[in-house]
């Protein structure tokens, strides 16, 4: 049984219009909506300018996202404007129809357009031309009427012309002001009392912000119902709206039947606030696993189109983001409730014929070498989730069986996949269980030796930082290149977390591994992935471009116990006999970055110098780096910052002969 409802009551007319076959509808707005409007609106903050550009014309273009309360302020500028009969036209209706219908009407006696206030809120394809609504503004004002029409933020307007029917941008109430005016409304006098009672804050504040605005006017009805005596019954009415919000979300996916949408909506819930062709992309891939048979031609493009944002409940927002080559603009696609992602993915995993596709689809996505990181991460994420419902099932297609895989991307999924189910306290337990025994157990083998010590840095980064870098220290010692090489990643990835608050409980621990020579090159290879990944942007240069600092640097220039450690590894590490030339490649990393920066080049010099002066063998070592950072034919130009440590390294020579002389 389906149950379908509009925004209107009373009176039904059809009118044919023009030279349509087909007639159209044109209905008498409802009082649940008239009412509210005239006695409960919330206005805007440039509500005068509005109201005044209003009625300087008879058609008026709203253009706003949904959820902006657009056909609420309809209807009170018709109200303001003396338009007491509002009629709501049919979606379908076509402009140049419409002013052939209102010509028609305009000659009857009876005209049922005459002094009356339209709303018009057109199909996504519309397009909306100057000419056309400076025709029906003419038409309009000969029968003393009105039209708004209620467009999107991406509807394409067809010239300059149409400008000049559009009212200014305005920001929305806010969801508090909703509630509070309708409350009002609806208790009187008794509101304030309400509004004033402990709780109600609160409640207001958890639940109604993150809704539709027409939600607030929800609420504001369930304290109503839920209010005797001036008494609020704060329980029953979070319990009633969760109740609520749960049935509109159900019924909200329900809707989607085609496969095309449901791939949409579950790639948006995967990738949410990643770019739009992303996840229009990665849909597709899940459609291709639904769609065997290619029937018919689809398209996830055309489910995902700006048009239809608002059928998805999601938005699209301009974001910065970091890539491999600097900082970009993108234009990113997110759901407008937060809580939106989870929710759909789970509710669309348990659908029957859905299950198995989407975790092939999840799967491929994890381990795909071809896919950005990002996606690998989210993927691998989403199938986390997903371990919550059904943790031995995901333990059989994926934890267990990738976890011994020769494949290091699938070794890393289970790590961003065990994160999940790692914070959640009904499966916590199984996967502390789950990567002690990859660690140490019977069936343990180099593989999953890996596993868990990527699992350690990723997977249980947030346990006791103290247990995570011994479990870590132990598998150090394991002489295989894989578990040595997680160790690293881990051991770096923890160095960045919570604001880099563990770097010196990192470090220190690496400084305290170099004498043990099992351990030695597992600290190597950690230190050095840390200097060359934690990176951060320490505000913008002369031109607009981020200026970038090893991280590692920023936090020895302000700790000098931490830049005493930090001269110990990178001594070793130049030193060494595997990894020597990885080092010299990342401190010249390091040398590029404070060639553009002053600020940083001279904590950059005092750390060589640091260095430098660890013993004899490492002032051969970086002298011999220096001569390379001068030569003519080094890859890049580093004359500012090789000038400036020659220099600095030359005082520190003639600064030690005088304190011997003396």
């Amino acid at each position: 049984m389906l149950i379908q409802g509009d925004l209107v009551g009373g009176d039904k007319y059809m009118i044919s219009f023009g030279r349509s076959e087909t007639p159209a509808q044109m209905h008498r707005l409802s009082p649940l909506l008239l009412e509210p409007a005239r006695v409960a609106f919330a206005p805007p903050q440039a509500m005068g300018k509005l109201q005044a550009d209003f009625e300087a014309r008879n058609t008026s273009l709203v253009q706003a996202p949904a959820g902006h309360g657009r056909t609420t302020l309809a209807i009170r500028l018709l109200l303001e404007a003396a338009h007491d009969t509002i009629y709501v036209l049919d979606p379908a209706v076509d402009l140049a129809q419409l002013a052939d219908a209102i010509e028609v009407e305009r000659r009857q006696p009876d005209g049922r357009f005459r002094g009356a206030g339209l709303i018009l809120e057109p199909e996504a394809a519309m397009i909306v031309s100057g000419r056309q609504l400076r025709n029906l503004d003419h038409l309009l004002m000969e029968a003393k009427a009105r039209l708004v029409i209620i467009v999107g933020p991406d509807t394409r307007l067809a010239d300059e012309e149409a400008l000049d029917h559009r009212l200014p941008a305005f920001d929305p109430p806010t969801h508090r002001a909703i509630v509070e005016s309708h409350l009002r409304w609806r208790l009187g006098y008794r509101a304030e009392q309400v509004l004033e009672q402990d709780g109600m804050g609160p409640a207001i504040d958890d639940l109604v912000p993150r809704l539709p605005r027409r939600r607030a006017a929800t609420f504001a009805e369930l304290v109503q119902r839920a209010t005797e005596d001036g008494k609020t019954n704060i329980t029953l009415v979070r319990d009633r709206m969760a109740r609520r919000n749960a049935d509109d979300f159900t019924i909200w996916l329900d809707g989607f039947t085609d496969r095309e949408d449901i791939c949409f909506a579950i790639a948006l819930a995967v990738l949410d606030g990643l770019p739009h062709e992303t996840v229009t992309e990665t849909g597709r891939l899940l459609l291709s696993k639904l769609d065997t048979t290619k029937s018919k031609p689809t398209d996830v493009g055309r489910a995902g189109h700006r048009d239809r944002l608002d059928e998805f409940r999601a938005c699209l927002r301009e974001v910065y983001t970091r890539g491999s080559f600097g900082r970009t603009v993108v234009h990113a696609i997110e759901y407008s409730e937060r809580t939106y992602p989870r929710r759909v993915i789970q509710h669309f995993w348990g659908r029957s014929g859905l299950t198995e596709a989407i975790t092939a689809w999840l799967l491929e996505l994890a381990s795909a070498k071809e896919q950005p990181e990002r996606v690998r991460i989210r993927a691998a994420t989403a199938l986390g989730l997903l371990s919550i419902q059904n943790f031995d099932y995901l333990h059989h297609r994926m934890f267990a069986p990738w976890a011994r895989d020769e494949d290091d991307l699938r070794r890393e999924a289970v790590a961003n996949a065990l994160r999940v189910p790692a914070t959640t306290a009904s499966t916590a337990a199984n996967v502390v269980r789950l990567v002690e025994e990859w660690h140490g157990g019977v069936r343990g083998n180099t593989r999953t030796r890996a596993t868990a010590a990527r699992a350690y840095g990723v997977s249980l980064a947030s346990t006791n930082p103290t247990w995570l870098i011994d479990r870590l220290g132990r598998l150090a010692v394991v002489d295989r290149h894989e578990v040595r090489t997680s160790v690293g990643h881990s051991l770096s990835d923890l160095a960045g977390r919570a604001d880099c608050r563990l770097a010196g409980p990192v470090l220190s621990a690496l400084c305290g591994w170099l004498p043990n020579y099992r351990r030695e090159p597992a600290a190597q290879r950690a230190f050095l992935e840390a200097a060359r990944s934690l990176i951060a942007e320490m505000g913008d240069d002369d031109r607009g471009a981020p200026e970038l600092w090893p991280v590692l640097l920023v936090l020895a220039d302000g700790d000098h116990r931490l830049r005493g450690r930090l001269r110990l590894l990178w001594a070793n590490a130049l030193q060494s006999w595997t990894f020597g030339d990885q080092a010299a490649a990342a401190l010249t990393d390091w040398a590029v970055m404070a060639e553009k920066n002053q600020t940083m080049r001279r904590a950059f010099i005092y750390l060589v110098g640091a260095v430098y002066q660890q013993d004899e063998r490492m002032r051969h070592t970086v002298r011999h780096l220096v001569e390379q950072w001068q030569s003519p034919d080094h890859l890049q130009a580093l004359t500012r910052t090789a000038t400036a440590v020659k220099g600095y390294l030359d005082r520190l020579e003639t600064d030690a002969t005088n304190m011997e002389q003396t």
